[in-house]
């Protein structure tokens, strides 16, 4: 519950901050498109359990298209539909296995772009997302849903995208642990 209130804070301090240099002109288009992908380290917890196994973080890989709805040219809400990987790589007693859990994942987040020049942009954004478990792993009984809060940073430069995001589960997925994944994306926008 800290980190959820520390994150808050952190992205309410930075939209007041820069409210100071909101540009609320008309955006040149209301709707844009584009698509996304890139490298993913997730994990599900830390530690051991029961002295079963321990669990560490894993890369992974994560692809899909966005949508932004343009309310004025700083601001915008951006959601889509995305494949992602993530999970956790667990040291067994007798071996290792790197177990994925693979979602279709929703996002719905605020955008807050600043210009910095004619073509180039600061991304910060911040929302939730809501995902389903669509590959089971053979080891564990993972649960079905998975909602989180995401906060992230980004640049583009005319239609090409780079950013990084965090991404905090909220629902336990098994056991006590929850879905933790810090993603890399480059992207295109049309």
């Amino acid at each position: 519950m800290k980190r959820i209130f520390l994150l808050l804070t952190v992205l309410f301090c930075s939209i007041n901050f820069y409210a100071q240099i909101w540009d609320g002109s008309k955006p040149d288009k209301y709707l844009t498109f584009g698509i996304r992908a890139g490298a993913n380290l997730s994990t599900c917890g830390d530690g051991t359990w029961d002295n079963y196994y321990e669990i560490d973080s894993q890369w992974s890989f994560h692809f899909g298209t966005n949508v932004n709805i343009n309310v004025v040219r700083s601001f915008a809400i951006e959601t889509g539909v995305y494949y992602m990987n993530k999970g956790a790589k667990i040291k067994y007693m007798y071996g290792n296995k790197a177990d994925r859990f693979s979602y279709v994942q929703v996002p719905v987040l605020a955008l807050y772009k600043y210009p910095v020049a004619d073509d180039f942009d600061i991304h910060i954004k911040g929302g939730g997302y809501a995902g389903y478990l669509i590959n089971e792993p053979e080891t564990l009984r993972v649960k079905k849903p998975d909602v989180g809060v995401i906060v992230g940073i980004g640049i583009s430069r005319k239609k090409i995208y780079l950013g990084t995001h965090y991404e905090l589960g909220l629902y336990k997925v098994f056991g006590d642990y929850k879905n933790r994944n810090l993603a890399i994306s480059v992207g295109y926008d049309f």
